[in-house]
């Protein structure tokens, strides 16, 4: 866990989650949510709800603390959400957390606003929880609903599977498109692995940590599927053949010289290279966000 994170629970009291990477507590009559990010970045949540709009004044109190703290790098205000994001980079960071937290929940006070439940929005006791990963505060009745939902629900992974290999072909498609132009980038290895895990999540039915790693596993895969259709299609365009011709054209240049393996090897290192570059912190991430589908639990 990020050391200001850790340095914040301990020097304030607030409970810490090492394996969600979480800070829990409650500050002038508020609960909140601390959550490590990524890039030395950190979210603080609130959940709260007024009986009259008062946007104006919480975006006037969110630009005005960003102006007093200079780590703060954006926020919002949706629905019943105020998020606050901030930079940490060393551990003395703790207390731009502990004023960020303190502040706002200050702010939230002055303007009335009451603790309310992140979905159902009810006014009545709420605590922080993780639900399916998503770390938030909520009431009684949702986190019960929401955990016998993850002890009855067992998704399909033969769909997902399905899912994450449908997916993974927009970024094969993107792959072949940008090597037409000459270049390899990462940013098609990025969608791979992005749209794999949609399409898993969206078949399957399901959020876990096996389709990152099906994710992933198709995405190597399709790097070698993608790099010979791009170099087939680039053979096909030179050289007006067929595809299958353009295929075969390809298959005995292999076999036959030296310099078209390595050419090949060459960019396969540097495909997947790029590819890792490009999605290892997003991979990371949603590996740690997803944790176990299961995972509902008080904070």
């Amino acid at each position: 866990m990020n050391v200001a994170l850790s340095n914040f629970a301990k020097e304030h009291q607030f409970r810490e989650d090492k394996k969600r990477e979480v800070i829990t507590g409650r500050q002038n009559g508020y609960e909140f949510v601390v959550s490590e990010r990524e890039n030395k970045e950190i979210a603080v949540l609130f959940s709260v709800k007024s009986d009259y709009d008062k946007k104006e004044e919480i975006d006037s109190a969110l630009k005005q603390l960003q102006n007093n703290i200079s780590e703060v790098v954006f926020y919002t205000y949706a629905g019943t959400d105020v998020k606050i994001h901030l930079k940490v980079k060393n551990a003395q960071d703790s207390q731009k957390i502990y004023h960020v937290v303190d502040e706002m929940s200050q702010n939230l006070q002055t303007l009335g606003f009451q603790n309310c439940c992140q979905t159902c929005e009810n006014q009545g006791m709420v605590f922080p929880a993780s639900i399916k990963g998503n770390k938030g505060i909520f009431c009684d009745t949702c986190f019960n609903k929401a955990l016998q939902e993850s002890e009855s629900s067992s998704g399909n992974f033969g769909l997902g599977l399905v899912g994450a290999i449908l997916g993974s072909l927009i970024g094969v498609a993107a792959w072949i498109g940008i090597y037409q132009l000459n270049i390899i980038a990462g940013i098609a290895g990025f969608l791979m692995f992005y749209f794999s895990f949609k399409g898993y999540q969206l078949l399957g039915k399901k959020k876990d940590k096996k389709g990152v790693i099906v994710s992933l596993v198709i995405c190597i895969v399709m790097v070698l599927v993608a790099e010979f259709l791009s170099i087939v299609i680039a053979i096909m365009r030179e050289l007006n053949f067929s595809f299958s011709n353009a295929a075969a054209f390809f298959e005995v240049a292999l076999q036959d010289s030296a310099e078209v393996k390595l050419e090949l090897i060459k960019e396969l290192v540097l495909g997947y290279g790029l590819m890792i570059a490009a999605t290892y912190s997003s991979a990371r991430q949603t590996f740690k966000e997803v944790g176990n589908d299961k995972d509902t639990v008080r904070l």
